[in-house]
């Protein structure tokens, strides 16, 4: 039997989450059951009730991922059950989680093997899978929250499922690479994860460290996770029927001046303004999530991981009971590193253990399947603070291939003028000149600790339409003076947007010094990676260059 891709049948055109299920009994004992899996938009695996796998690893519009797991430890004698809850973004919420390619249907692809010592039996998607949409779950964007991340849920009391028809979108052909004889590719190329799959860790009990009836008459409670962390969540609860909870993160309360202001303060002060709604410039307050109460035992777990140090519970009224879970979610750098790949930090001054303990849980807050800017308001792998944060990953776990797919999701970027995305993967084009400086400067980096030529090798054309877009963007001086896209720099007060004041139409210095470094990055790379003749091309124009603006 041949896995298809399978969608629901009507679908909905709102943003859904899909469940899509199968049983199967065993009457023996299975030696191991390989499973690939995809969807989109994204998907949970569970088998008899316990969570597999999530996915897929996020891609560029020109790959889609599929995890491969051994599910044989969940299987049991008697009945099975594989449930795939599958969140699919609707085209009309096209804007919506943008670091998520996705497309018109919602589609499923699951291939399993079960392999007994009497031989294997497939289990794959087709029209034998049953679908249903959970209607009592509503998908949302608050107005101060960034589109890349995973939307925001609202959950309406009891669970209400609706029956829907199981049906065929297409049967892939793995032997053509996903391509017709005549060159067509299908919707869905597959091809691995590049990455491990991520599992989600023990879950920590949340601490309750206030509890209140605010000025409006709701009950909140405040909850402590102890430090910043991405984790999936558990809530467990009892409350009147139709109560009304918001569940509310936070990565850093505010603290309110005299003057009525607010500013970030201590980043441990339970007791700061913890709120939605909010008019905080420069920042994205309304992330939270909303369930009504049915008036009995509930358990709610948002779809996707939250990050925040804090979350605020207001209830418009006292629940009865209330627990509430994490399970830290991220890349685990122990499980693919190479014998003795750990880094480790002592100190007798601990200044500088704790700063190392704060490294490490920064990196891996900000690593998942990409190498996200900043986990509580984007969410997005900007291939600059992917490089920045790629050197102290090196330093924590010799494991590099999150360091390759930074490079492989933003070559996937390139754009017809050669310069690559800023943010990649994502369905928004971002253009800011400096990150294609940095992309070929963490092309070096890569090769320099991984010594992976035949990775790198690849890039060298991607490179060579990098550096023709700086050099068709000069000025008769020869300085970088590009004619659209963003310039800037970096953030510093002075800078209204980020670049020197007048640098909106004249050459900015920093490019074109960056420019030259990036030459020379260029260089090495070629040089090693097999290029002479290339390499020193790139050493020539370096050389015309500094030699041109070495009395300045």
């Amino acid at each position: 039997m041949q896995a298809k891709w399978i969608t629901a049948t009507p679908a909905s055109h709102k943003t859904s989450l899909y469940i899509f299920q199968k049983t199967f009994r065993l009457e023996k004992a299975v030696l191991r059951f390989p499973v690939r899996i995809s969807a989109d938009t994204r998907y949970k695996l569970y088998v008899n009730g316990k969570e597999m796998a999530q996915g897929p690893c996020k891609s560029s519009g020109f790959v889609k991922y599929y995890e491969e797991l051994d599910c044989a430890e969940a299987l049991a004698p008697g009945e099975n059950e594989i449930k795939i809850l599958v969140l699919h973004v609707a085209p009309q919420d096209g804007n919506f989680f943008t670091t998520a390619y996705h497309r018109e249907k919602v589609a499923l692809y699951f291939d399993g093997l079960l392999e007994t010592q009497d031989g294997t039996e497939s289990i794959v998607s087709d029209e034998s899978f049953s679908v249903s949409r959970a209607k009592h779950i509503a998908f949302t964007y608050h107005i101060n929250a960034q589109y890349s991340m995973a939307p925001f849920e609202i959950i309406d009391g009891d669970e209400c499922l609706e029956a829907l028809n199981c049906s065929v979108l297409y049967t892939p052909h793995p032997e053509s690479h996903y391509y017709s004889s005549w060159g067509l590719e299908e919707d869905y190329l597959l091809q691995k994860s590049p990455i491990q799959v991520l599992q989600r860790k023990p879950e920590i009990p949340l601490q309750i460290v206030r509890q209140y009836h605010d000025e409006n008459g709701n009950y909140n409670i405040i909850l402590d996770a102890g430090a910043y962390t991405t984790a999936m969540l558990n809530y467990r609860f009892t409350a009147p029927k139709g109560t009304k909870i918001n569940l509310i993160y936070s990565e850093c309360p505010l603290t309110r001046a005299e003057d009525g202001s607010l500013y970030k303060g201590m980043r441990d002060n339970a007791d700061g303004v913890i709120g939605y709604g909010v008019v905080y410039p420069d920042h994205y307050l309304d992330h939270y999530d909303e369930v009504v109460a049915s008036g009995n035992a509930q358990v709610y777990e948002p779809f996707f991981y939250r990050a925040f140090r804090f979350i605020r519970v207001e209830c418009s009224a006292k629940p009865t009971y209330f627990q509430a879970s994490a399970a830290r979610y991220t890349y685990d750098f122990e499980k693919d590193a190479v014998a003795g790949g750990i880094g480790s930090f002592v100190c007798s001054d601990e200044k500088y253990a704790k700063l190392w303990q704060i490294t490490q849980n920064t990196l891996e807050c900000c690593t998942h399947e990409t190498v996200v800017d900043c986990p509580f308001y984007e969410q997005q792998q900007y291939i600059g603070d992917g490089r920045f944060a790629s050197l102290p990953l090196w330093r924590l776990s010799n494991d590099s291939k999150i360091q390759r797919k930074l490079l492989l999701d933003t070559a996937h970027s390139l754009q017809p003028d050669g310069q690559v995305a800023t943010t990649a993967p994502n369905m928004w084009t971002q253009i800011i000149h400096i990150s294609t400086l940095y992309f070929v400067n963490l092309i070096r980096e890569y090769l320099r600790y991984t010594g992976d030529v035949d990775f790198v090798t690849t890039m060298i054309g991607v490179i060579g339409c990098n550096v023709g877009y700086f050099e068709r963007e000069k000025t008769p001086q020869g300085l970088f003076n590009p004619s659209y896209g963003c310039r800037f720099i970096d953030w510093v007060a002075s800078w209204k947007k980020g670049h020197p004041q007048g640098g909106e139409n004249a050459p900015i210095t920093v490019h074109s010094l960056m420019y030259a470094a990036m030459l020379q990055d260029a260089a090495e790379i070629c040089n090693i990676c097999g290029y002479p003749g290339t390499a020193s091309d790139y050493r020539m124009l370096y050389q015309l260059f500094s030699s041109r603006y070495s009395g300045y």
